[in-house]
């Protein structure tokens, strides 16, 4: 089983899902983030797996995505804010995800539960808000229909401000912002936020399960945050009965 986070840059997607992971093993469910399920899927990959998977991509990106609709992808990339390499390098990522998902779907044996991150969700949210010229329906569409599905997507969401003011707390920027402007950073959050928005509406058409957490809330005490776990705890402990 598959479960993947996706949300705005500062949304707080990696501490629920390690509060997630530590849920599950107290539970004595097995779990497993990506680099461990990198190291099983892959186990001769070591560093070599760079060349390794972008020779497999060139093999499978066609039963991926659809030849046409990559290259309309590719032609039309023309966000006035991020360069062609950080346009390309956000492709490249969600080819990525596509085949490494598909690898741990085969990897994985019940009642074992893949945690991760960012997965595929993100991905599209990714090359929807920064190498798509607009963020619409049509492109998260369009990016949604050759996944395969994981078994659930959580999308955890808070407003683009709450998500901004955090990533300024923090002192660290997504790679790709790190040197634009206030203005464009911004916009790259709000970009973000309607990605997020538009995949959490469009992917349950699309035979996707997605469970929304609302994560605006200041959390303290870990009291928040043990309340958002608990309808996904609650969740995958049914379907893994």
């Amino acid at each position: 089983m598959i479960v993947e986070f996706f949300g705005p840059a500062g949304v707080g997607k990696s501490t629920i899902a390690t509060a997630l992971r530590q849920r599950l093993t107290a539970q004595s469910i097995p779990n497993y983030t990506r680099k461990q399920l990198l190291q099983t899927a892959f186990p001769n990959l070591q560093l070599r797996r760079v060349t390794y998977l972008y020779r497999m991509l060139q093999k499978w990106q066609t039963r991926l995505v659809r030849p046409a609709q990559f290259a309309h992808l590719l032609r039309n990339m023309s966000h006035p804010t991020f360069t062609n390499y950080e346009q390309y390098k956000v492709v490249d990522w969600y080819l990525e995800s596509a085949f490494e998902q598909r690898a741990f779907a085969r990897t994985l044996k019940a009642p074992q539960v893949a945690v991760l991150d960012e997965g595929l969700a993100q991905k599209v949210a990714g090359v929807a808000s920064i190498a798509a010229p607009t963020v619409n329906t049509a492109t998260v569409n369009s990016l949604l229909t050759p996944l395969t599905p994981p078994a659930l997507a959580i999308y955890v969401s808070a407003s683009a401000a709450v998500c901004a003011q955090r990533m300024q707390a923090r002192g660290v920027r997504p790679w790709h912002v790190a040197s634009k402007t206030e203005a464009q950073y911004q916009q790259f959050i709000a970009d973000q936020v309607t990605a997020c928005d538009l995949i959490a509406q469009t992917a349950p058409t699309l035979g996707w399960h997605v469970l929304a957490l609302d994560n605006t809330a200041p959390d303290q005490d870990g009291t928040q945050l043990n309340k958002l776990l608990d309808p996904v705890v609650a969740h995958l402990t049914e379907q893994l009965a």
